[in-house]
């Protein structure tokens, strides 16, 4: 499983979140007015988002002392996981 790695050039991590943020508020949209996915993506009526690999992305990009990376992002994780479980009861 390959990590997404941070450009050297912060204008294109900064580009690249509000991409994927883009992404992910269309999905949703789209997820709440017709019940599925179908019609946002033409075949897949659902998707599983890795919320572990997600937040090792991220954190590399993050200002983290590194004493406290592990538990930064194993809170991080628990979180996400406990959205994802919450979204996924609706």
């Amino acid at each position: 499983m390959s990590k997404l790695s941070p450009h050297e050039d912060n204008s294109l991590n900064l580009l690249r979140l509000a991409v994927m943020g883009l992404a992910g508020y269309y999905l949703l949209k789209a997820y709440k007015k017709e019940g599925s996915l179908l019609g946002a993506t033409g075949k897949i009526k659902s998707i599983n988002v890795d919320t572990d690999r997600i937040v090792d992305s991220v954190t590399p990009w993050m200002k983290i002392p590194e004493e406290q990376k592990r538990v930064v992002s194993d809170g991080l994780k628990e979180f996400a996981r406990n959205f994802k479980n919450e979204f996924n009861k609706r």
